[in-house]
């Protein structure tokens, strides 16, 4: 009995192997193998399930390992890449930019004569909405005294309470408002609105100055003598608006070019007079 089982630990030696001082077989070598293949593949999942989030799992170079790729060298080339692209675009940009933004159309300024940029002659129009806006104001103040001499004469009688004249004269008080706001309100307008219409804009000789000719009341017109330094355009010619905005140094408040006008040379309009220049 004993010799057999000695005969069958000597066969079990001879066939198996020696691993970490002990006798195995072969087929327990397989499996502790698969194990620790098991194990190898494990241990990366592992780490994955460790991530707090989608930061650190891309911040790691665990995605990197297999194919032993350089984070590193990857970055400095993605930035190269990026970095000869805008400076591919900024190169296109400036090749099309060589054209002064003063002067896109490439027109001579520098005229021989005098030159009118723009022309809007309405006289009537102006003349007639400035006798409307005085003689609205003189009818509005006159309703307004009516109002008052007739319809409110006792309105300061002692013996009544105030609240109570007050409330019997509610609506004449409200007449006498509007006659005494409205009035002189239109007239403002109509006064404020002529004086900054333009009539004329000419570009002197030479083509660094200008002369604004507006609209006036009483004078009929006003001339403003400005270097183009001086001048701004507010808007663009072609904008949808009906006019266009232009701005003088040292005058409160804009001008008006009525589209309604002409403009007697456009393209030499946009390169001098109607260039924005300053807020």
């Amino acid at each position: 009995m004993f010799s057999a089982v000695l005969a069958a630990s000597r066969l079990h030696a001879a066939t198996g192997t020696v691993v970490g001082g002990s006798v195995y077989s072969k087929i327990a070598q397989q499996c502790l193998s698969q194990r620790g293949s098991y194990s190898q593949i494990e241990k990366p999942m592992q780490k994955v399930r460790k991530f707090g989030d989608w930061r650190s799992f891309f911040n790691s170079n665990l995605l990197f390992r297999s194919e032993n790729i350089n984070v590193n060298a990857v970055e400095k080339n993605h930035n190269q890449s990026v970095s000869s692209k805008r400076w591919n675009i900024i190169q296109f940009f400036r090749s099309y930019s060589n054209v002064p933004l003063a002067n896109p159309l490439k027109v001579n300024t520098k005229v021989l004569n005098n030159v009118m940029l723009y022309r809007f002659e309405k006289p009537f129009m102006f003349k007639a909405a400035a006798a409307f806006g005085i003689l609205t104001c003189i009818g509005c103040l006159t309703m307004a005294d009516t109002i008052y001499l007739v319809l409110c004469k006792d309105l300061f009688n002692p013996e009544k309470d105030l609240w109570t004249r007050l409330k019997a004269h509610v609506l004449p008080l409200a007449g006498i408002s509007i006659g005494v706001i409205c009035g002189p309100l239109i007239l403002i307008t109509v006064w404020f609105i002529t004086v900054r219409s333009v009539k004329y804009l000419i570009l002197h000789k030479g083509g660094k100055s200008i002369t604004l000719v507006a609209y006036h009341p009483i004078k009929m017109e006003k001339k403003y003598a400005r270097k183009l330094e001086e001048v701004s355009s507010v808007a663009a010619r072609s904008d949808k608006k009906g006019y266009v905005p232009l701005k003088l140094k040292g005058v409160r408040f804009h001008f008006i070019l009525d589209k309604q006008g002409h403009f007697v040379n456009p393209e030499l309009f946009d390169c001098t007079a109607g260039i924005k220049r300053f807020e």
